[in-house]
């Protein structure tokens, strides 16, 4: 331990961390695509246009599903 006067905290040695948990799935797969199609959707709306030409592709593809999806005859 390192020293602990003066308004100095206690430090641990260094050591190696490692996580034995085995790891979980935060989101199903299905889940998280249905979150990216709906940010997709929403951020146009709040003015938010992506940067990326892989983002826009995607971007007016979803909105191209939407559309069908509703019946807009627009393209």
């Amino acid at each position: 331990m390192s020293h602990v006067g003066g308004g100095r905290l206690p430090q641990s040695r260094w050591q190696t961390v490692s996580n034995r948990a085995a790891s979980m799935e935060i989101l199903r797969a299905d889940r998280l695509e249905s979150s990216c199609r709906a940010s997709l959707r929403i951020l146009p709306e709040l003015g938010i246009e992506p940067t990326s030409r892989r983002a826009r592709e995607a971007l007016d593809a979803s909105v191209a599903a939407r559309r069908e999806e509703i019946g807009d005859g627009r393209p």
